[in-house]
């Protein structure tokens, strides 16, 4: 009696799983296509597996979807470090793709660059900081705090710890995020102290 009712279970379990192994089989999975608008190798040294580990997210995210019906078609649109123009054109083959959202570019001045290139898709900057992320568009969205946050961040860990010490800013001009910086932490500096912050551009 006991082996009848353990068969009759297992047969009711197996009917089961089949039911829905087919009732999934079935289902269309829904794409989302996500452009990659970024060049991986933008900082040499600093981010050599970055492009890796990026990849490995978009899967990994993959994975995740497809249990709820969804599936990410990826492309990666990659630009010349050597001349930033280059991701204009870049930007074009992304519009012409005609993606569901955007994924980068994670540098603030590539960011800036195609501000208003992309009406009615998400833009989203993993690393953006300069300050003028905020004034472009609303579908412009960056994950990282502004460089005011971090410049004020560094000005008061200069206070209590070189409290009366002259300070030098030596910022890379064509970095608009590095700018941004030291603008806003010689706004700070400027206010409390004497001494005034030379900027070296």
């Amino acid at each position: 009696m006991r082996l009848c009712k353990l068969f009759s279970r297992i047969i009711a379990f197996t009917i089961c799983l089949l039911a829905i192994s087919v009732s999934c089989a079935g289902t269309k999975l829904i794409p989302i296509k996500v452009a990659i608008l970024d060049n991986f190798h933008f900082q040499p040294y600093i981010t050599n597996k970055f492009g890796d580990r990026y990849i490995n997210g978009i899967r990994l995210a993959n994975f995740d979807l497809k249990e709820t019906g969804y599936v990410i078609k990826y492309k990666t649109f990659d630009y010349d470090r050597v001349h930033p123009l280059a991701i204009l054109q870049s930007a074009k083959e992304v519009k012409a793709w005609r993606p569901d959202v955007i994924l980068g570019p994670r540098n603030s001045n590539m960011f800036l660059l195609i501000r208003g290139t992309f009406k009615n898709v998400l833009v989203l900057s993993a690393f953006a900081t300069s300050n003028d992320v905020k004034s472009m568009p609303a579908n412009y969205y960056s994950l990282m705090f502004p460089d005011s946050y971090m410049a004020k961040a560094m000005y008061v860990y200069i206070k209590k710890n070189y409290p009366n010490k002259r300070v030098y800013a030596i910022a890379e001009l064509n970095c608009k995020n590095c700018v941004d910086a030291a603008r806003v932490f010689s706004k700070y500096y400027n206010m409390n102290n004497s001494n005034r912050l030379i900027i070296k551009n």
